[in-house]
């Protein structure tokens, strides 16, 4: 069985924690195929944030805490990669939530091509209003050379397209070669 680590750095998120982990726990309720664990970085919270993340770990055996000093984000998500036991690492923010069917699609998508990583596109909500971000118009698999060359070199280095670890699911043996220096810049994303 496939198994997906949700990497969730927690500071100051007492008022949004609970229902990240509430929506994760009810959409993979749906995908017998795969079993999934949720990581809670505790990344030096100064309000309720980790009493909460404790009681949704009290109920849930899924659930495992990391608990530290204030590092930073980038520092959170990389204790959140090297405590994970999956063969798959999706990252979310503490005050982010995923469609219903994003577990679903992405874990499917990942299995059935055989991808080292998949992206989706999101939606902005600022001041109640959502819009959408699409950075492609179809389905598409890219070699390594064609993403680097196509996105990351056309869209990240001219500054035209942001980089977010939150709307993609990643292979974990490629992220765990590279999180050696992860952590030390503060373009946490990158």
């Amino acid at each position: 069985m496939k198994k997906v680590s949700f990497v969730i750095p927690c500071y100051r998120s007492a008022l949004t924690i609970g229902n990240v982990v509430k929506e994760i726990q009810d959409t993979m309720k749906i995908l017998e195929a795969y079993s999934y664990e949720i990581i809670l970085v505790n990344d030096g919270s100064t309000d309720s944030s980790l009493k909460i993340c404790d009681q949704y770990a009290e109920k849930d055996q899924r659930i495992t805490i990391i608990s530290k000093k204030n590092e930073g984000l980038a520092k959170a998500r990389r204790d959140g990669i090297e405590n994970a036991h999956a063969d798959y690492i999706s990252f979310l923010d503490s005050d982010d939530y995923y469609e219903s069917t994003f577990c679903e699609r992405m874990l499917n998508r990942m299995v059935e091509s055989d991808a080292d990583m998949v992206e989706c596109d999101y939606y902005k909500v600022i001041n109640d209003v959502r819009t959408e971000h699409r950075l492609y118009s179809d389905d598409i698999g890219l070699s390594q050379k064609a993403f680097y060359d196509g996105i990351v070199r056309k869209n990240v280095v001219n500054g035209t397209e942001a980089v977010v670890v939150w709307n993609k699911l990643y292979r974990k043996s490629n992220i765990e070669c590279a999180i050696i220096d992860y952590g030390s810049s503060p373009l946490e994303d990158y």
